[in-house]
């Protein structure tokens, strides 16, 4: 039997890009397939470019809709995929030729594959991968763990999801931060079969300004909104919550560093909003580590000079951190 993967683009203003996208998706080695190709209202020659690469290769499937996000995109390609499995990938980004080749050898009975992928910047190639490879009968919380600490969990587009198995689940389109995440944890909710691969076939083009890695200067609101959802998640399925925990201290302190760093906040603007940020979610109320409570402790602290000097600290830090790890 030959099955068929439904490949789902989600496309607005992508005219330098998107036809780089589906020459690496006509290209590959394994040809039973369809594409969803989601125009989300765009306003340049994206439509163009889309309709005269594509021709008369009825494989490719043409959706307009106007300009209502990313995830209602998707959710238009999960409303019309017929294949067996379903991927999803950003119209800035690429696949190597042998991607739909390798899932059907990978996938055999597993609801779920998670793979390495691969980030592009103007000096090199990167590869994001789990530092070891991880037995498929690991209990699903440590799964999860592991591959989320590794930024493999969080995103759609490194994933390959069987078309049975997700049902009525869509993306939020309430909210533009952490609708991937949500989607993908309710899918591993309900699955008993996943599996990681320590291979990688998609490239992730940061000159582009990938979706999946904008750094996102959004509000604390924003982000706890997103985290609540997580917590509500694990409460759910009674997952340990110190990861979630770490989420709401992590965003706590980036939105102080931004408000000081680039914002150049005065020390009025500073107390206001770590009296907001607190308002928002209690940080003193839940179990922290203790790495979390120091830093909630410096950077709820009314000493302006003190979280100026942390937040430059951790700035510096973080880049460093970046460079190495992952090249840029």
């Amino acid at each position: 039997m030959s099955y068929k993967i439904s490949v789902i683009i989600p496309v607005y203003n992508s005219e330098n890009t998107i036809v780089r996208t589906l020459k690496s998706i006509k290209e590959q080695s394994y040809t039973n397939y369809e594409v969803l190709i989601i125009n989300d209202g765009s306003t340049d020659n994206s439509l163009e470019k889309i309709n005269e690469f594509c021709g008369s290769d009825n494989r490719f499937l043409i959706f307009n809709t106007s300009n209502q996000g990313v995830s209602n995109a998707r959710n238009v390609g999960l409303d019309n995929a017929t294949g067996d499995y379903i991927i999803f990938i950003d119209s800035d980004d690429y696949i190597n030729r042998f991607y739909f080749e390798n899932i059907i050898i990978d996938i055999s009975d597993y609801d779920l594959l998670i793979y390495s992928f691969q980030t592009k910047n103007n000096k090199s190639i990167k590869e994001i991968s789990y530092v070891r490879d991880i037995d498929d009968s690991i209990c699903k919380i440590d799964f999860c763990r592991f591959l989320t600490n590794s930024r493999l969990f969080a995103n759609v587009t490194n994933k390959v999801f069987k078309k049975n198995r997700v049902d009525n689940i869509r993306f939020d389109t309430s909210t533009n931060l952490g609708e991937d995440y949500e989607f993908v944890m309710h899918y591993f909710i309900k699955i008993s079969k996943y599996k990681y691969v320590k291979k990688s076939f998609y490239i992730y083009d940061l000159t582009t300004g990938s979706l999946g890695f904008c750094n996102k200067k959004n509000t604390y609101e924003l982000k706890s909104k997103g985290n609540f959802r997580k917590l509500e998640l694990y409460n759910m399925y009674n997952y340990p919550l110190d990861e979630v925990y770490d989420e709401f201290v992590k965003a706590f302190v980036i939105d102080m560093m931004y408000l000081i760093i680039y914002q150049r906040s005065s020390k009025k603007e500073m107390i206001k909003n770590q009296e907001h940020c607190m308002k928002v979610f209690d940080l003193t109320k839940i179990k922290l580590s203790f790495k979390n409570k120091f830093l909630v402790s410096v950077f709820n602290c009314k000493i302006y000079f003190i979280v100026k000097l942390f937040s430059l600290l951790l700035c510096v830090a973080n880049n460093l951190i970046k460079k190495v790890k992952y090249g840029y």
